[in-house]
């Protein structure tokens, strides 16, 4: 009760080996973790990993060749965040709603020079 899903099956249960010194370091990280997430503004969370599809787009497309399926996928499940929680990011909303239209114009661009002669 009260412990991570699954702990009783996991390594370390009853009748298994006891856990390596990196598996107790892996386990406390995770502890660690999950009390910063706990403590955490959920605005602050899902900005912090909208910004992450941002820097997926970016380096999707940079990438020689780029990669503009994964791009594409990371500006749309941006395009798609920032439409359904919208004004609930707070101060970011406006910040992220223009990197959603310079993604899709950068997308745009991108795939043209793709299939450029």
């Amino acid at each position: 009760p009260g412990g991570a899903p699954g702990a009783a099956e996991g390594p370390g249960a009853a009748g298994e080996a006891p856990l390596t010194d990196e598996e107790q370091e892996f386990l406390a990280e995770m502890a660690e973790r999950q009390r910063q997430l706990a403590e955490a503004p959920g605005a602050l969370v899902v900005a912090q990993n909208a910004f992450l599809l941002v820097e997926l787009a970016a380096v999707k497309m940079g990438a020689e060749p780029p990669s503009l399926d994964d791009a594409r996928l990371a500006i749309d499940a941006l395009g798609a965040m920032v439409e359904a929680v919208g004004s609930r990011l707070g101060e970011v909303e406006p910040e992220l709603r223009r990197w959603v239209t310079d993604l899709r114009v950068r997308y745009v661009e991108a795939a043209k020079a793709a299939t450029a002669p």
